[in-house]
């Protein structure tokens, strides 16, 4: 979404307008419908670090927790050895970190196709020791 200013300047020649009256702000933020929750096929490429981890594919799920916030149900592809879920938002079609973020990972960048719902995230592991810093990109094709 975008977060706008909208600035307000009075001007007059009539009448004198007070030095704290002349001018306001506000701050609006704009946002677009979401509707992610459902079922994904996905895709794990190992974009730097170890192919081992982050190389496969499967099924995960996006949740609904509120209008634009989802609970991915395995960002890892399962490398911790059972699912990691993580809290993803959807801001008119960019994918971020959703809060709290209790992971073990941070989303790069992410975002929707709108024409076909595909959604596309670059995580990078923040965590365990000689693999921080390795990056994986998802690619999930709505099921």
């Amino acid at each position: 979404g975008e977060l706008w200013d909208i600035e307000i300047r009075l001007v007059s020649a009539d009448i004198e307008i007070g030095a704290s009256f002349g001018q306001a702000i506000h701050r609006v933020q704009i946002t677009c419908p979401s509707d992610l929750e459902g079922s994904y096929s996905y895709v794990s490429t190992a974009t730097n670090g170890s192919p081992g981890f982050w190389n496969g594919s499967g099924v995960v799920t996006l949740t609904s927790i509120n209008a634009t916030t989802y609970e991915l149900s395995d960002y890892a592809n399962g490398a911790f050895g059972s699912p990691t879920p993580m809290s993803i938002d959807d801001t008119c079609e960019t994918i971020s970190e959703g809060a709290p973020d209790t992971s073990t990972g941070a989303i790069q960048s992410g975002s929707v196709d709108p024409s076909t719902g595909v959604i596309t995230i670059n995580f990078v592991l923040t965590c365990c020791g000689g693999n921080d810093g390795d990056t994986w990109t998802y690619v999930m094709t709505p099921q």
